[in-house]
């Protein structure tokens, strides 16, 4: 849009939906700055329509973005009813204690809602196991789901996706055990659960908990799930052909599911409290208008509502359940402006006073000093489990993130030959500012745009590459060290070879990092090929490649192949390798070809051309794909869709076995 404006004549409304995510730690900043983008070059006639569930400060977004825009702020909007209710111990009888969200005050309650089973031992166990363990959140909400089901959707939250697999290797443990689940399957379309649990099977290998736990109709829903699964399960819930699902946040992040009981755990993530605008959007899941007349939310952590021993917990929730207190919408510019000291991880010890200010502006000064001082400084920090590690990692990580998307966005307008104060006093953060504030993003944007000015790489090409001015500098370096490399390759898998170390480099990637250059390229190799996820562990399995985790080697598992895969290569790679080709075709003239099929091969895992198309049009799974390719001989996405349409009745014979969602989407095409 910064680049190529000639459209917006043709607009004539604008939608903006999750317009809360101002404050939003990964994208917060590049939306605060689409807006910014948007107010300045649209003109006042377009309708521009900001959309949220969760945005109490909408007063001051509208006067920033719309100036005498209209504010639809009501309850003419009708939801279902909700009820909530904690799950609580009275003597040794669980209960079900429903109360009043917004005064807290207990409504009524349901006695001896939990009963107590001994499980049958396994092996040459001795000792008697039972459930639900009465002070197991995931046992309680496991508990309530078996029974629950019967009534309606169940969702059941967990704050990480590493508690997902706790959850589902307990429903493992229950089934193993004999213990009663076929509620699960009694309620689901038995003939879709064997979909999906062939879709799983393919992908992750009969081994994995998401297949195992599919086979008794429990069903689970995270980033860490690959998105093909993913959505097949979302489209199957939608159609009340399952009827379950274990899940993080991704629930409350536009995924509309006919959810009747959403079963909390935690309201913990990574140690912290979710926000009370994420709880709200979160339990706004439950019930959906049309589905079902009532929606109720059962909070499972123990010892909450009628113990004397948790009161800042209890205290939480009052705080998190009451939409009053919902956070406004927040500038991640002006947060990091705002930064003067670090918080402890220990409530006992005050905060700490930090000029976050001067290291600011030190990293566009001296950036190699720069990144030397912080990467001693947290390695220090981490080696002392010093108890403000946590809040001085988190916030450097927001400036970088927000300094780079600024870097990106004046690089980006450069052409408009708008001022550097204007640029400014467009952004969200300048307007909720004070004086002394505003003064500081001015001064931040004008130092940004001199060394944008100033630097090697040409201003369009820090705006294409979209990874900020430092990384744009250092890949341009290293390309100059290695083009000759680079435009040797006639193979996408040489290239790739060739471009693994600065890969590792340029990744945010947790488990990438992790990696030798060696293990990498092995693993990327079988991903450009099109192998499975379950296929590729075993490989990595038999070379016996591992991963440091707390300090100590591992042999690398599922959960690190998909993150890996999708999110390394899939994502962030992408984005360092059309870099790397923008910058040859400021060097050379061109972009490379070879190049170009690497990017698009890597992003989806695939290795054929018409794979990618296939993909591409929507079939969002790389099995599926592969399994379609083999029926069409087409190359180009027009040419493959009317193969599609003429074959649809072959295909849709052929994808018997897969998700009806795929077969939705052949009826479609």
């Amino acid at each position: 849009m910064r680049n190529h404006q000639s459209f917006i004549d043709e607009i004539g409304l604008c939608i903006f939906d999750e317009a809360h995510l101002f404050d939003d730690p990964s994208r917060g900043t590049n939306f605060e700055l689409l807006l910014s983008t948007v107010k300045q070059i649209f003109p006042k006639a377009i309708q521009k329509i900001l959309i949220s569930a969760v945005i109490p400060n909408s007063e001051a977004i509208n006067r920033w973005f719309n100036e005498d825009g209209v504010i639809v702020s009501n309850n003419s909007i009708k939801t279902t009813e909700k009820r909530v209710a904690f799950s609580d111990l009275n003597g040794s009888n669980e209960q079900l204690y429903f109360i009043d969200p917004i005064t807290f005050e207990e409504e009524f309650f349901v006695p001896r809602t939990v009963s107590v089973s001994e499980l049958e031992y396994l092996g040459k166990e001795r000792k008697q196991k039972v459930f639900p363990e009465l002070t197991n959140a995931n046992d309680i909400s496991i508990y309530y789901g078996t029974k629950l089901i019967n009534n309606g959707g169940v969702g059941i939250f967990c704050g990480r996706k590493d508690t997902v697999n706790v959850v589902l290797k307990r429903f493992i443990d229950l089934n193993n055990r004999n213990y009663d689940l076929t509620n699960f399957l009694k309620n689901s379309d038995r003939s879709e659960v064997e979909k999906i649990g062939n879709l799983i099977s393919q992908n992750l290998g009969n081994d994995s908990v998401e297949y195992i736990c599919s086979q008794i109709g429990v069903f689970s829903h995270h980033s860490g799930i690959p998105m093909g699964i993913r959505i097949a399960i979302e489209y199957a819930f939608s159609k009340s052909k399952i009827n379950n699902v274990v899940c993080t946040s991704t629930l409350a992040q536009g995924v509309n599911l006919p959810i009747k009981y959403l079963i909390i755990s935690s309201v913990y993530q990574a140690g912290d409290a979710i926000k009370v605008r994420d709880f709200q959007n979160l339990i706004g899941r439950a019930g959906r208008a049309g589905k079902y007349t009532e929606g109720t939310i059962i909070l499972t952590e123990p010892n909450i509502y009628k113990s004397p021993k948790n009161k800042w917990k209890k205290q939480n929730y009052e705080k998190l359940l009451n939409p009053i207190n919902t956070e406004g919408c927040q500038s991640n510019i002006l947060n990091i402006i705002q930064f003067k000291s670090v918080v402890s991880t220990n409530y006992r010890i005050g905060e700490k006073e930090f000029d976050f200010w001067s290291m600011i502006i030190e990293r566009f000064i001296n950036n190699i000093e720069y990144r030397a001082k912080i990467g001693d400084m947290l390695s220090n920090l981490r080696k002392q489990n010093n108890p403000y590690f946590k809040d001085f990692n988190s916030k450097i990580n927001l400036i970088e993130k927000t300094l780079v998307a600024i870097e990106n966005y004046i690089a980006s307008m450069y052409a408009t030959e708008l001022e550097t104060d204007r640029l400014a006093e467009n952004t969200f953060g300048y307007f909720l500012g004070n004086e002394e504030e505003q003064g500081k993003i001015k001064e931040l944007f004008a130092l940004i745009k001199t060394k944008v000015t100033d630097s090697s790489v040409k201003t369009e090409i820090i705006a294409k590459n979209s990874i900020g001015l430092y990384q744009s500098e250092l890949l341009k370096k290293w390309v100059q060290e290695n083009i000759a490399f680079i435009l040797a390759c006639e193979r996408e898998e040489d290239l790739l070879s060739v471009l693994t170390d600065i890969i590792i480099v340029f990744s945010n990637n947790k488990e990438i990092k992790r990696l030798s250059i060696g293990n990498l390229n092995y693993i990327s190799q079988l991903w450009i090929k099109g192998i499975s996820y379950f296929q590729i562990l075993e490989s990595c399995t038999e070379k016996s490649i591992s991963i440091k985790k707390s300090g100590k080697l591992k042999l690398i598992d599922m959960s690190d192949i998909i993150s890996i895969c999708d999110n390394g290569l899939g994502y962030e790679t992408s984005m360092i390798l059309n870099a790397i080709n923008n910058i040859l075709e400021e060097l050379n003239g061109e972009k490379t070809d070879v190049l170009n099929k690497l990017v698009k091969r890597l992003k989806y895992g695939l290795s054929l051309e018409k794979e990618i198309n296939i993909y591409e049009l929507g079939f969002s799974d790389r099995i599926v794909v592969q399994v379609i390719g083999q029926e069409i001989n087409s190359i180009s996405k027009n040419q493959i869709r009317n193969e599609i349409k003429q074959k649809s009745i072959d295909l849709k014979g052929i994808l018997t076995d897969f998700p009806s969602y795929y077969t939705k989407l052949i009826s479609e095409m």
